[in-house]
């Protein structure tokens, strides 16, 4: 009898403050150019509940839910700060003018690269990666990224990435990218190389306190080969591949994960990442690559210039 009346306790008042919430979801831009701004502050005007747009300028914030419209504040450096009323549970799109005083004072405000540093715990402990934003550069939404691992002696890892423009950013965004892969480690015989385009479909739109989810669905071609025997035939093929990426806000961290799977000619490949953003300028994470007997965790920090 005393667990039913403390369970119906928790009924009556537990699960009406959950319900109380709710979330306002939306992009924000750049006035001129219409690309998204990454890093602008979102907060609730009057409150510390806030939360900053993503690489490409989306953002999920929970709120109280309440009838009326609800106060946003939106900052940062080189921007014009703007506030605007949102009704609950809406998307919408907010554009930020530069700030011309800071603009004669030569302050850069979207990202121009970023520079980081790879340790793999077993096999390529020295590597570094570069990343670079293709708008400060030839005012087009391309991302390249460039990776290189290596312990210095047989053993190496290299990949490369090309973002390229989305194909279509209404309620679901589809963007698509192109990956190589090159990696050697001979503690475990193994020489692989791949090519993949993926494609990443997802909404900007959170259910419940549900994190972001992007779907990832691609395919590619592969060859892998054992070092034992000076003349082992390579194992060529093609494969395909499925995975999730997640942004997930637990005030006061904000999480960026991805998980992808590939089946190629029999065998499967894993790889994971995860990172975390600290300071303004500098993000930690790890990745894991693991494919028959090659598996690796690497430690990633790098840092992000304006």
């Amino acid at each position: 009898m005393h667990r039913f009346l403390l369970l119906c306790c928790f009924l009556v008042f537990v699960l009406p403050a959950h319900a109380q919430q709710t979330t306002v979801s939306g992009r924000v831009l750049e006035l001129k150019s219409d690309l998204g701004i990454p890093g602008v502050t979102i907060l609730q005007t009057g409150t510390i509940n806030g939360i900053s747009s993503d690489h490409d300028g989306y953002f999920t914030l929970a709120v109280p839910d309440t009838p009326d419209s609800i106060a946003l504040t939106f900052s940062s450096i080189g921007y014009v700060t703007q506030r605007r009323r949102v009704a609950p549970s809406s998307n919408s799109t907010t554009r930020l003018a530069l700030d011309s005083r800071l603009i004669e004072c030569g302050i850069s405000t979207s990202p121009r690269a970023e520079i980081g540093l790879a340790s793999g715990v077993r096999y390529a402990p020295f590597g570094g990666t570069l990343k670079l934003y293709g708008n400060r550069l030839v005012r087009l939404p391309l991302t390249a990224t460039a990776s290189y691992q290596t312990n210095f002696g047989r053993n190496h890892v290299l990949t490369a990435s090309l973002e390229l423009p989305a194909l279509w950013q209404r309620r679901f965004t589809i963007s698509e990218a192109l990956h190589y892969e090159q990696l050697q480690a001979v503690p475990v015989n193994v020489r692989f190389s791949s090519y993949k385009m993926m494609v990443s479909i997802g909404s900007f739109r959170t259910i419940g306190s549900l994190p972001y989810l992007v779907f990832l669905l691609g395919g590619g071609y592969a060859q892998h080969q054992s070092l034992a025997l000076p003349d082992a035939v390579s194992t060529a093929g093609f494969g395909y591949s499925f995975g999730l990426q997640t942004y997930y806000y637990i005030q006061p961290f904000l999480l960026a994960g991805a998980v992808q799977a590939t089946r190629w000619t029999g065998y499967w490949q894993w790889q994971a990442r995860l990172t975390h953003p600290f300071g303004r300028d500098f993000q930690a994470g790890v990745a894991f690559n693991q494919l028959e007997r090659y598996s690796e965790l690497s430690v990633l920090l790098s840092r992000t210039f304006y």
